[in-house]
């Protein structure tokens, strides 16, 4: 008897990383992966309703490629690419939408005036003000990192303020007042107020802070492929742990879950995402599982972002039936 429950035991530690992902939860928007032009969200792991919170007017091969929530406000921005498709004609702007006026157009805060934009290489704050990098850009402007302010939102051309020279992959510290970048490989933070900036001697890629601010994950690059994953305390800027993502993965992106308790990478091969848990009691990353593989709509969802909003009570059944019911027509 001692053997069999000795075997069980192990039997069931040898799922667990399987099933890791069930715990990995929080409000997401997430384009639906059939209609690239809608934004919907949902409360992921926690019950809750899904539900449509904007639909963008029709326009030529309209998509929606990235998304960067305001954590804990009102505020959507993504990033869409649209245009003539026959003609190699691709447009690149960023939009703001407001997720509780889903009558309303996004507004266009770009203008298409800075040439193609990757995914990855936007963000918004917790106050609402935009940075994007610009790689490749048209005559008039300089290559790196570019700051719009929530208060231009509305002009007929938003300002667009140069913060970082031949920098990219930009994320915003959770307070909002600083911004992480990579510039020749290095991650550097920098307060946008005063222009001051850190180099932290990390050579990465994805600079991206836990919700708290206390950690920062960022990844080893061999190839154009992340080849390990390193997470530092912020405080020190010390190496805290180091993980080999399963195979070698080309990565879009880094995102924490709103607890802080588990890391998702998006990979651009196949684009499946995957969890790593973090514990913070250890400091110390665990087994990697997949994330969002149920999907909705009966396709995967590609393109989210957490709104950093954790627990919902659960829906009653047959409302939540209902919902996907129509979901699905």
């Amino acid at each position: 008897m001692k053997n069999f429950i000795i075997a069980l035991c192990l039997c069931v530690a040898s799922v667990l990383p399987v099933t890791i992902s069930a715990d990995v939860s929080g409000e997401i928007v997430f384009a639906h992966p059939l209609k690239a032009r809608e934004l919907w969200v949902t409360h992921w792991n926690v019950g809750g309703t899904t539900r449509q919170i904007y639909e963008h007017d029709p326009e030529p091969n309209f998509r929606i490629l990235d998304i960067a929530t305001q954590k804990n406000g009102k505020h959507i921005a993504f990033l869409a690419r649209y245009g003539d498709e026959a003609a190699g004609k691709h447009l690149f702007d960023i939009y703001i939408t407001n997720k509780n006026m889903s009558d309303k157009q996004a507004v266009n805060i770009t203008k298409n005036r800075f040439g193609e934009i990757d995914e990855r290489d936007f963000d918004i704050s917790k106050n609402g003000d935009v940075i994007f990098a610009c790689k490749r850009p048209p005559d008039g402007f300089e290559k790196g990192v570019y700051l719009i302010p929530h208060t231009d939102f509305l002009n007929a051309e938003p300002r667009a303020t140069l913060i970082a020279l031949n920098a990219y992959q930009p994320s915003w510290l959770p307070d909002g007042e600083k911004v992480a970048y990579v510039e020749r490989r290095k991650v550097y933070i920098q307060t946008i107020a005063t222009g001051e900036r850190d180099s932290l001697d990390i050579v990465g890629n994805y600079p991206t802070a836990t919700p708290d601010g206390s950690y920062m994950v960022v990844g080893k690059v061999f190839f154009g492929a992340v080849s390990q994953i390193e997470i530092y305390l912020l405080k020190t800027f010390n190496l805290i742990d180091k993980i080999k993502p399963i195979h070698n993965a080309f990565f879009s992106d880094f995102k924490w879950s709103p607890d802080g308790k588990d890391l998702v990478f998006t990979t651009t091969i196949g684009r499946k995402h995957y969890a790593i848990p973090f514990d913070r009691r250890t400091r110390k990353f665990r087994t990697q599982a997949e994330f969002l593989h149920q999907g909705l709509f009966d396709n995967p969802i590609i393109t989210y972002d957490w709104t950093h909003v954790g627990a919902y009570p659960v829906e009653p059944t047959d409302r939540l039936t209902t919902l996907w019911s129509k979901i699905k027509q």
